[in-house]
């Protein structure tokens, strides 16, 4: 069989799109190569078996020649021509092996241009723009509104390879910046404050139904680790045995300041500094509208709350669910 040629390398007035149509032709030269590679192999085990044995799915090439080496030794072979055919096919097998190798490294290779042309390797360049991430930047505009237009993913949300753990150092700490920028930027979106790892499988945010890819289990939590690190995580309970975690788009931190926001511009823009409010009504009534605590997770609310106290922004009356805060 005549093998795919690799697609040409990419020259530096390819666009994006051309590197995707590469990347696609190579995945499918792959998927050739590999039918052909169990096409031989099916041969072979007919010659060294009475009937074909099934085979696995998640068999590789590798181990196809090694069940048939060993059902080479577990059968005499007289026939001269058939120990010919037998070599012939072997070989042919392993160089079909070594071509989907080179296609896969190729593949890989265009993976990281496009991954350069995209600059997804700059790791100060942001996902989207988040304002929420700057703790000297006021409050934005209430987001309620969002829940009436589908969040903006990006354009490598519809890129296969970004589902799949990247084998490099370089791209694949890119890949865990992007996915970070990506869950934060969610999350403010819909206003989450935490993710339910499992639950989330099946969102949008880590399953893409158009393409049908998602992004495993381990990955997810391999993600939120490195949210962790980074400050913008916490796993819920000990050792992340809960399967949640806080995504921190604002820290407990943040957050404090955004309340007073220094001078007490956050609280003063509902007119309710130096008034004692119950913590229902800070994050649930009309008045907070145009607040982004609103709605805020209660838990959540509890530790900025406490912050604010020891820095001597705020008092706390009462206990549990009857407390009341007033802001000076």
């Amino acid at each position: 069989m005549s093998s795919p040629s690799p697609p040409t390398q990419k020259t530096s007035t390819e666009e994006p799109q051309t590197l995707l149509n590469q990347y696609a032709a190579t995945n499918a030269a792959i998927r050739a190569q590999k039918i052909q590679i169990f096409i031989v192999g099916r041969r072979l085990l007919a010659i060294l078996n009475e009937e074909d044995e099934p085979l696995a799915n998640e068999i590789t090439g590798h181990q196809l020649i090694d069940k048939i080496k060993l059902a080479k030794t577990q059968r005499t072979i007289e026939l001269a021509m058939e120990e010919e055919v037998i070599a012939n096919l072997m070989k042919k097998m392993l160089d079909e092996i070594d071509q989907a190798q080179a296609l896969d490294v190729h593949r890989m290779d265009l993976y990281k241009t496009l991954m350069e042309e995209e600059d997804l390797l700059q790791p100060n360049k942001p996902l989207l723009t988040l304002h929420s991430l700057d703790p000297d930047t006021r409050f934005q505009e209430p987001s309620i509104s969002n829940n009436h237009r589908p969040f903006p993913y990006p354009r490598e949300h519809s890129f296969p390879p970004f589902y799949t753990r990247q084998p490099t150092l370089q791209t694949h700490h890119a890949q865990l910046q992007k996915w970070s920028s990506l869950i934060l930027a969610y999350c403010r979106y819909n206003r989450l404050f935490k993710l339910s790892l499992i639950d989330s499988l099946d969102s949008p945010l880590f399953y893409n139904q158009r393409i049908r890819k998602r992004l495993g289990i381990s990955d997810v939590k391999e993600v939120v680790e490195f949210m962790r690190r980074e400050g913008r995580a916490e796993w819920v309970g000990k050792g992340g045995e809960s399967g949640e975690c806080w995504v921190w788009w604002r820290t407990p931190e943040e957050w404090a300041g955004g309340f007073t926001n220094g001078g007490g511009e956050g609280i003063d823009e509902t007119a309710q500094k130096n008034t004692v409010l119950t913590l229902y009504e800070l994050t649930e009534s009309e008045a907070t509208l145009s607040q982004e605590f609103h709605g805020m997770d209660p838990d959540l609310l509890q530790r900025v709350m406490n912050i604010l106290v020891k820095r001597g922004k705020a008092q706390v009356f009462g206990q549990e669910d009857q407390q009341g805060v007033k802001f000076f």
